[in-house]
């Protein structure tokens, strides 16, 4: 893709994602979704995000790798698993991360 293609992407991308938050409070007139509903909209985000970054960390150019950005997942999971803070366990899986790049 070119960076004029990239461009237009973001462009409509963030055009459609204002549409559609300016539509929802239009269309709702007002009413409150059910509780079962707002659930489900809770789970999504983090859901999301989870597939996010294990498509960014285990992929690469259509097939799935094992490299070095699994360790850093590994060492920064770890970090937050023991409840370090979240700056620290991004570094530390920065760190790690470069140091099996510099070692491989």
């Amino acid at each position: 893709m070119t960076t004029l293609s990239i461009t237009i992407l973001i462009v409509a991308l963030a055009t459609g994602t204002v549409v559609f938050k300016a539509l929802g409070p239009l269309l709702a007139g007002g009413r409150q979704p059910a509780p079962s509903i707002v659930r489900v909209i809770g789970l999504l985000t983090p859901a999301l995000l989870a597939a996010l970054i294990v498509s960014a960390t285990f992929t690469a150019d259509r097939s799935v790798v094992l490299d070095a950005r699994v360790i850093g997942l590994g060492i920064g999971a770890l970090a937050l698993w023991f409840r370090l803070p979240l700056v620290v366990a991004l570094v530390l899986a920065v760190v790690a991360t470069a140091l099996v790049r510099l070692l491989t």
